[in-house]
């Protein structure tokens, strides 16, 4: 099952600056209907070079607390073999026709 057909939510990211991982990530809840912990993935393209390893992230909530996430590779540069898509998958609470943000870091 598709989990953006259950759940129409969309996850945005902006862009990340050179050298380090530090993306911000919205879910949008546009049917009206309040979601508690609802799953959520997305795909998120890397610059060449910036992340070789996926277990190097992590998910920071609104308030900089870190929320359980999973982080794939889904493709890699060619020439470094650096990734070039990471998904990340976890889950949500959002109200009607609300947001929240998360921050995509590269782990400690």
């Amino acid at each position: 099952m598709n989990m953006f057909r259950a759940v129409p939510m969309m996850l945005l990211a902006s862009a990340c600056a050179a050298g380090e991982v530090d993306v911000k990530l919205t879910v949008t809840e546009s049917a009206g209907i309040a979601r508690t912990s609802e799953p959520v993935s997305g795909g998120v393209p890397m610059p060449v070079g910036m992340l070789k390893d996926p277990s190097a992230l992590k998910l920071m909530d609104a308030d900089g607390k870190e929320v359980p996430a999973q982080f794939s590779a889904i493709n890699r540069w060619g020439h470094d073999q650096s990734v070039a898509w990471v998904l990340v998958q976890s889950s949500a609470t959002v109200p009607a026709n609300g947001k929240a943000v998360f921050t995509l870091k590269a782990g400690a």
